[in-house]
């Protein structure tokens, strides 16, 4: 679900749209939107989320008007003849369940460094994209690129901003020949709050300090 969303907030974002997730939609409202409502047994569809796309110069609007009974035309069809039962995929859909609206989170508030790329192109950057599969061992990272990578995590109208919660996952970093860093593992807090959970989590031979060149909100 997460790299789903991710990439629906990515092509949302090269249009100047942004996207969040509504969290005020029960399941059984969003069945009904996707026509799934009378699908039943181990090929029987779940709605995960529903994510409202606005344009990046306004702020979401609520009541959202949506149609629980569109209408529908054709018939899904099989993936394969045969079925492989998966028991915990039912067990996870019901402890999952949404039976009655929430209410939408307001986005989480961090101070972020923005990111400044001059004219180089999403299709650029996104084509030109590899998996690190032959590193040479030579080529390093500069510190303020590397700064400027991580400072991309936090922030709240991209990608890892759809859902409107606070961050709950941190990372740990096995740095490598950046210039200006030695080399070791490094925790990138993403939540302020957690820190003290971490730290007493961590060995307590952990230095907990930041360097000298990194920006004060990372």
């Amino acid at each position: 679900l997460g790299h789903a969303m991710g990439a629906v907030a990515v092509a949302a974002a090269l249009l100047g749209w942004r996207t969040t997730m509504l969290h005020s939609v029960p399941d059984e409202t969003m069945e009904g939107i996707l026509g799934i409502t009378e699908q039943s047994g181990t090929e029987a569809e779940h709605p995960e989320c529903l994510l409202l796309l606005y344009p990046h110069n306004r702020s979401p609007t609520e009541p959202i008007d949506l149609d629980p009974s569109p209408q529908l035309t054709g018939k899904p069809n099989r993936l394969s003849l045969a079925h492989h039962d998966w028991p915990i995929i039912e067990t996870a859909g019901d402890a999952t369940r949404r039976i009655i609206a929430g209410h939408n989170p307001p986005p989480a508030q961090q101070e972020t460094i923005r990111s400044h790329y001059g004219k180089i192109s999403a299709r650029r950057i996104i084509r030109q994209r590899r998996s690190a599969l032959a590193l040479d061992g030579r080529t390093g990272l500069d510190e303020s690129i590397f700064y400027r990578m991580l400072a991309a995590t936090l922030q709240n109208d991209g990608p890892l901003g759809a859902t409107r919660f606070p961050a709950a996952v941190h990372l740990a970093i096995f740095v490598h020949r950046v210039e200006g860093l030695e080399p070791g593992l490094y925790m990138l807090i993403r939540n302020p709050s957690h820190e003290n959970r971490l730290r007493a989590a961590c060995d307590s031979r952990f230095t907990w300090e930041q360097p000298p060149k990194c920006p004060h909100n990372l």
